[in-house]
């Protein structure tokens, strides 16, 4: 095998981009239905009663604000991936709504839109798509670092998004696709 042929067989990760707190604004409704400044100071049970209310609402998904850092990951990704990439996504247990919402929000706010949106039952495990059949790591960017940890663990790359600082998450992609 020469270095040409050697080369065009080394398979690009695919990028998966969680919805709620990467993309779209959950945490400021959320927390203004909890009554609280931060998710994480909610009580477990004002925090079910309020995932309960929102899975009542006809509307919630499809009427998440766009985070303020989706124009520049959006910039990157068109840079860094020709502007293909998959939403990754969790419905809550209940929702009628969520799926088709998510995706909805995902073509009408998203510039490029998604190649593929996955809406995952709650109690899934993202893991699952941290490796191609070929055992290539795929990248996945969440805020959530329970989701980071068992996506690296199932042997992907994990980017953990703090809103306000896509500095970091767009070097941390930058520096992913470098090491592949």
């Amino acid at each position: 095998m020469n270095l040409y042929e050697l080369e065009t067989t080394v398979k690009t990760p695919i990028l998966y981009l969680d919805m709620d707190g990467v993309l779209a604004d959950f945490y400021g409704p959320f927390n203004k239905m909890a009554g609280v400044s931060s998710w994480k100071d909610a009580p477990k049970s004002v925090t079910l009663d309020v995932l309960k209310k929102i899975t009542k609402r006809d509307d919630f998904w499809i009427n998440l604000a766009v985070l303020p850092d989706v124009p520049q990951l959006m910039s990157a990704i068109k840079t860094l991936f020709k502007g293909e990439y998959k939403l990754l996504s969790k419905a809550i247990v209940g929702d009628p709504n969520a799926v088709a919402q998510k995706k909805q929000w995902g073509q009408k706010n998203l510039k490029p839109t998604p190649n593929e949106t996955i809406i995952m039952p709650a109690t899934a495990d993202k893991g699952r798509y941290a490796r191609q059949e070929d055992g290539t790591p795929n990248i996945l960017i969440d805020d959530f670092g329970v989701n980071i940890t068992k996506w690296r663990n199932a042997g992907g790359i994990g980017i953990q998004h703090k809103t306000g600082d896509i500095a970091q998450t767009i070097q941390k992609l930058q520096s992913a696709i470098a090491t592949k």
